[in-house]
Parts: C-alpha cells; sequence; structure tokens
C-alpha cells in the first residue's frame, strides 16, 4: 500500500475477492476537505459543496444539516486490555442529523417525546421501530439532556458505515461518538456546547469503556483510564469551571480520562475481519475472575514497552511488545484462527499483531512497503483454514472524530475537528 494512501481495500466475496465501495461516496468539494482546521467555535466563510458524502438536500425542514465523521478503532493491541486505543483511517462512520418536518408523514419512529426520521440507514443500527436502542440516537438524546437543551420535535438522521459491526473495530463507539458530536454541532449553534471532557465521559459511560471511545474522538493512539476512587474525588472539587481539550488528562469531575501517545512512524493496518461476529459481552464471558500475579506483571511490562515502541517508531519491539496473557489466551477458545493468522503475519513482515478489542478480527501493524504482503498472506491462510472473512488495508493513528454544520444548499458554517476536541496529531472492547 502506498504510503499515505487512505482508502479500504476490503474484498466482500473471500479473503481477498474483490474491492468494496466505501459507503456515503460521492459529494463533497476536495478543497472543503483541506481547509483550515480551526478552533471548534469559529464560524466559517461560505464553502460551496456539501461535506463529504452529505445527502442531498430533502426530507428535512431547517436550513442545516450538522455531520459527523468518526474512524474505526482497535482497542487493547494485546497486552493494553481496557486502556490502549487506536484510530484507524480507511473505515469510518458518517452521520447526518436536522431538524425534521413537523409532518407526521415524515417520521418513522418515535421515541420518548422526540420522533425520529431514520433515512438511508446503515450498520451498525438497531432493527427499525427501535431508535432508542440505537446507539446513534441515543448519542443525540444523552448529549441534549446533559446540556439542558430541549430538543426540536423530530429529527432526521442519515447515517452511512464501513465499519464492520461487532468484528472488533470499534463500530459502536464510532455510533456513539457519531452521534453525540452532530448533536453538539446544534448546541453550539444554540450557545449550549459540551466540552471535550464531557464529550468523552458521555461516550464512555454509554460504551461501558474509555479506549475505543477516547481514539474515535481525539485519534491516534490514546491511553485510557479511570481514576481511583480517592484521586475520583479529589478531581471533582477542581470541576467548576474547568475546560478541557484531547490529551489534557479527560474528565476533571473523576470520571473516565485520557491522553494521546504521538506515533514516531507510520503504520498500516492490515485486518483480517471474519465474516462471524463476536459481541464484547459474550468475549468477555470467557475472561476468569482473577489472574496471576506473574501474568499481571508480564502484561504490565508489555504494554510500558508496547507504548514506547510505537512512541518511538521501534517496529523492531512490536513483535514482543503486543504479547499478551490477561485476555487473549482464554479468547483463544472463541476464535480458533487467532494465534495462527497471528503466526502468519508477523512471518509475513508485520511488526506485530493481536486481537482487535474483543475480536473476532485479527491487527496486524505492518510498514507501509510490506502491507499487500501481508494482507496476501492472511488471506490465503484464511482460505486455507475455511475461514470466511476478508482482509482490509487501512492506516494506524490519524485524526478523530470531525464534525460541522453546513447549510442545506452546501455552504458550511462551523467545523470542529476531533468532535470539538483538537485535532489528534497523536496518534477500544
Amino acid at each position: 500500500m502506498g504510503k499515505g494512501r487512505r482508502s479500504t481495500r476490503e474484498a466482500p466475496d473471500g479473503p481477498m475477492g474483490g474491492h468494496r465501495r466505501r459507503a456515503g461516496g460521492g459529494g463533497g468539494s476536495r478543497g472543503a476537505a483541506r481547509a483550515r482546521r480551526p478552533g471548534p467555535e469559529v464560524a466559517l466563510g461560505v464553502v460551496k459543496g456539501r461535506e463529504a458524502g452529505a445527502p442531498a438536500p430533502g426530507g428535512g425542514s431547517g436550513r442545516a444539516v450538522a455531520w459527523s465523521r468518526v474512524p474505526a478503532t482497535s482497542a487493547n493491541l494485546g497486552p493494553g486490555f481496557d486502556c490502549l486505543g487506536l484510530a484507524l483511517q480507511g473505515w469510518e462512520l458518517r452521520a447526518w442529523l436536522e431538524p425534521s418536518p413537523a409532518d407526521p408523514r415524515h417520521w418513522t419512529h418515535s421515541a420518548g417525546a422526540v420522533h425520529w426520521h431514520l433515512d438511508g440507514w446503515g450498520p451498525p443500527a438497531a432493527p427499525p421501530g427501535a431508535p432508542g436502542e440505537n446507539l446513534v440516537v441515543r448519542a443525540v438524546v444523552t448529549a441534549f439532556h446533559r446540556a439542558g437543551q430541549a430538543h426540536p420535535a423530530a429529527w432526521r438522521l442519515v447515517v452511512r458505515s464501513t465499519i464492520p459491526p461487532a468484528r472488533g473495530l470499534g463500530s459502536s463507539a464510532a455510533a456513539i461518538v457519531a452521534g453525540l458530536a452532530a448533536a453538539n454541532q446544534w448546541l453550539r449553534r444554540a450557545g449550549r456546547p459540551l466540552a471535550a471532557v464531557d464529550l468523552l465521559q458521555l461516550a464512555a459511560d454509554l460504551e461501558g469503556h474509555a479506549d475505543n471511545v477516547a481514539a474515535a474522538l481525539y485519534g491516534g493512539l490514546v491511553v485510557a483510564w479511570r481514576p481511583a476512587p480517592a484521586a475520583a474525588g479529589q478531581a471533582a472539587g477542581r470541576r467548576e469551571g474547568a475546560s478541557a481539550g484531547a490529551g489534557d488528562g479527560g474528565d476533571p469531575g473523576g470520571g473516565w480520562r485520557a491522553v494521546p501517545v504521538p506515533l514516531g512512524r507510520s503504520l498500516a493496518a492490515v485486518v483480517a475481519i471474519p465474516a462471524r461476529t463476536s459481541y464484547t459481552h459474550e468475549a468477555r464471558g470467557a475472561l476468569p475472575a482473577t489472574v496471576a500475579h506473574g501474568d499481571a506483571a508480564f502484561n504490565a511490562a508489555r504494554t510500558a514497552l508496547l507504548i514506547h515502541a510505537l512512541a518511538a517508531g521501534r517496529g523492531d519491539l512490536l513483535a514482543e511488545a503486543m504479547q499478551d496473557r490477561l485476555h487473549q489466551p482464554y479468547r483463544a477458545a472463541l476464535f480458533p484462527w487467532l494465534e495462527d493468522l497471528v503466526a502468519t503475519a508477523v512471518a509475513a513482515g508485520a511488526f506485530g499483531a493481536c486481537l482487535s478489542g474483543a475480536g473476532p478480527s485479527v491487527l496486524a501493524l505492518v510498514a507501509d512497503e510490506q502491507a499487500p504482503a501481508v494482507a496476501q498472506a492472511l488471506a490465503a491462510r484464511m482460505a486455507a483454514l475455511g475461514l470466511a472473512g476478508r482482509v482490509g488495508l487501512g492506516r494506524a493513528g490519524g485524526p478523530g472524530a470531525r464534525s460541522g454544520l453546513v447549510s442545506r444548499h452546501g455552504h458550511r458554517l462551523l467545523r470542529s475537528p476531533a468532535a470539538a476536541a483538537g485535532g489528534g496529531s497523536a496518534r477500544g472492547d
């Protein structure tokens, strides 16, 4: 894969059987996409052309549409169970949110007092008729509730996603962050935007852990954690008047926190994506309640080594640094191909490989020039094992969530990098 290439190549009918078009294509001008990224509350001049992939005008009643784009993510990265998250460019979820006409004929679903027009729905999505269970919808409602801002009577929501759901690539985190980021554009327009610390807290609470959502928000590589109760209590006293962004330690109120770790070199992400699905709660069910002290020490050392290797650009350390004793050995019973595909990737030239999040996908971190060979080797091995699925090529790191407000005539009004939280030059289950 050429250096700097961001598109994902995937084969839908076999491990390497062809190319899959990226969802939500068309639209936006390249000039707009390359525009300077201002701070989250800087108004932009009029720019022609809808934000990339935006749905054509129609079905909404307002003059503007909020949009958000969120990358896929991988959590754990081997030893960093529940604390390391990495953005993956090449797979993404896009959302567009606008007030819907008051005419009930345009409504498709209702959740509480708010009506929804769900249009062009793509995964990850709840079945039609259950918007209250959909993570994008829940995130929008949660953001408005946190801000104390009244909803419009009805929303129109359009979602396009190329992130395979329930494959350990952060599809649920992307859905949550996309909903929060799009909602926050409307809150900003109303003069009541949520701070970056609030976005992280809300996203992690909805997800249940912070590694994926932090990487989805901020981009790059992140370390996420939750302070111990004593530290949380001390931090709570500093919450009043606090303002924070990506990499400042997260929520000063004692909730989830995250810091970025800049990547020291360019890395391709080669991902073996089995056709079967796996949900985080199922994968967590395979884990023991306690682990041996020696295994905990083993992982502590590898996690520290992994952070150093990624920050220093030491690809030669990744194979050992991505070893794990806390979750992968137990989850291997669910994914019997795991050790085989990890070994195949490393033998083909990958720096290191691991289970991606809660699985079933396997992530390999690779030098750009080795990516095609590793992808071919993984595809061949999947075929030999009789493992249905595909292999995707993407990039490790890169920007997190981006969002903005665009007029229904295609004129951009506001834009915020990284969901109003900084751009993520640094580069969950």
